[in-house]
């Protein structure tokens, strides 16, 4: 690690990185809005050959922007696969993994409206929006006016 001179991740070079005093180790942060991918250590003009670094989930958008108890919502963004976790506002959800960039859940009973959050192994992403809850409006029909009940009294 003496020597280091860049340290990169899926090809961002990460500002900052401190190496121990006896040159065996380094401490770095991922950067802002890094992907999953190969971290890459240039020491004396050499780059190494990377270990994969899989980054936090990160939601992007979500359709519907709102529904009912029980709607099916479509979530994106990127490091989305192998969630552990699902959440509306706090309440789990049931969901189906689709890909790394998408995936399905169903808004949870007791879900109100809040944020989206996913959670992986390796972080938890929430949403910049919120996805807002919908009162199902229950009807209640009327009796039909029955005109001979006017008569009677």
């Amino acid at each position: 690690m003496a020597g280091t001179t860049q340290v990169t991740f899926n090809g961002t070079v990460a500002p900052d990185f401190m190496v121990n005093a006896a040159g065996t180790s380094l401490t770095v942060a991922a950067p802002a809005g890094v992907t999953t991918g190969p971290v890459v250590v240039t020491a004396a003009g050499t780059a190494s050959n990377g270990v994969l670094y899989t980054a936090a989930p990160v939601i992007t958008a979500f359709t519907p922007a709102s529904g009912l108890i029980g709607t099916r919502v479509t979530i994106a963004g990127t490091d989305l696969n192998l969630p552990t976790r699902v959440l509306f506002n706090g309440v789990s959800a049931t969901f189906t993994a689709g890909s790394a960039t998408q995936l399905t859940a169903t808004v949870p009973v007791g879900a109100s409206t809040g944020p989206v959050q996913i959670v992986t192994a390796h972080g938890s992403g929430i949403s910049a929006a919120n996805f807002t809850v919908q009162a199902r409006c229950l009807q209640r029909q009327l009796p039909r006016p029955r005109p001979w009940a006017a008569r009677l009294r």
